[in-house]
């Protein structure tokens, strides 16, 4: 993980432990950790293979299962860590946000 992406990934994480999501980290093979609130542990989970898949929910919402969105990070990219992600205002607006405080550069 490089120092740029690790910067976006913590604001990411952050931004989203803020709104009062639980992140989940799916690596492309297994789903690493679920519905955390650690934002430490959350990081540690990062980065085990070329991408990750951060999950994200509301705890109010659990029962329903149906994730707020999803945010794709390639490693590996660094300013394009984040490849894809849901298209809707909650998760374009997180990204924008995480994207404009860890680098000043807009979506």
């Amino acid at each position: 993980m490089r120092p740029i992406e690790q910067g976006i990934a913590k604001k990411l994480i952050e931004l989203s432990l803020a709104a009062g999501y639980t992140v989940s980290v799916f690596d492309g093979e297994e789903t690493a950790l679920k519905r955390s609130t650690d934002a430490d542990a959350i990081m540690a989970a990062l980065g085990s293979t070329d991408e990750d898949t951060l999950i994200l929910r509301k705890p109010e919402q659990l029962t329903k299962d149906t994730p707020i969105g999803s945010i794709l990070l390639i490693w590996g990219n660094e300013h394009d860590l984040i490849s894809d992600h849901t298209d809707n205002v909650a998760t374009n607006e997180l990204v924008a946000r995480a994207m404009m405080e860890a680098t000043g550069a807009e979506t």
